[in-house]
């Protein structure tokens, strides 16, 4: 089975890392992009097999980012986890409309995000 690639969308480097530490040692191929923009240029290189997706990002949030990328990929093709830390119901429901498999809330336990990934990726 080859490794999976993830695309982590995240401005807070240290969240980046985070992620990184708990996903990393479990086999998975990781890129990041600190914005939406920088994230669709990441695309253009190579479809990842699943995104974690921050919605407050500077140059283009990833609300945006996800209705953008929709115009490249099938929907569903990606799946999309939200991890962020806005708890409205709006949000979720926007997330839910563009079609996110997943939202997660900032703080999380690494048990959580690992768990949700491993989910979608078996789907």
């Amino acid at each position: 089975m080859s490794r999976k690639k993830i695309l982590i969308v995240e401005d807070e480097k240290q969240l980046q890392n985070l992620l990184a530490i708990f996903l990393r040692p479990k086999g998975f191929d990781l890129v990041t992009a600190g914005d939406g923009r920088e994230a669709l240029q990441v695309i253009e290189g190579g479809i990842p097999d699943l995104v974690l997706l921050d919605i407050k990002l500077p140059v283009m949030d990833g609300f945006e980012f996800f209705r953008q990328l929709k115009v490249l990929v099938e929907p569903r093709e990606i799946p999309v986890i939200m991890v962020t830390a806005l708890k409205t119901e709006d949000a979720q429901r926007r997330a839910r409309e563009l079609g996110a498999v997943d939202y997660i809330t900032k703080p999380f336990k690494a048990n959580q995000i690992l768990e949700t990934v491993k989910k979608h990726l078996s789907e």
